[in-house]
């Protein structure tokens, strides 16, 4: 999805001729897959962001993207579904057991707080369910390599 995502944010650096652009996603998913506020190129282009995105709902859109929908003052973008189950099946097959890995945090150490039995107390089910927690975020972290090496 940070492809399809990238693909918009320079859609609109090109369109509009800026630096940065920055993407929210939407509290609804009616609403697109990620929105655009106008807000602040108000002052820039001296028109409400209304107008700014109703202006903005008529640029070309790209493969990757289904279609652009102005609400208010947000231009609310929504991807090519099919085109992104297909991309992710293919690098899934490419990758396979690779698929999701990451170099991302390696050689950094990660304090995952995970509480051990105490000898003093009885064990309950709260302890078990902390315990569980801890030792699955941390074969989480440990399978997709984020953070051991």
């Amino acid at each position: 999805m940070n492809e399809f995502k990238q693909i918009i944010i320079n859609l609109l650096k090109k369109k509009l001729k800026l630096k940065e652009i920055i993407l929210e996603i939407p509290p609804n998913q009616e609403f697109g897959d990620y929105a655009f506020p106008c807000f602040s190129l108000a002052k820039i282009f001296k028109k409400s962001p209304i107008e700014i995105a109703l202006q903005l709902e008529k640029i070309k859109l790209p493969k990757e993207i289904e279609k652009v929908q102005a609400v208010g003052p947000y231009l609310n973008f929504f991807i090519n579904k099919s085109l992104l189950v297909d991309k992710t099946i293919k690098k899934i097959l490419k990758e396979k057991n690779n698929y999701g890995k990451s170099n991302y945090g390696k050689n950094k150490k990660v304090v995952i707080e995970s509480p051990g039995p105490n000898t003093n107390k009885p064990l309950h089910l709260g302890h078990l369910r902390n315990m569980a927690l801890g030792i699955s975020i941390s074969n989480l972290l440990t399978s997709s390599l984020l953070f051991f090496n």
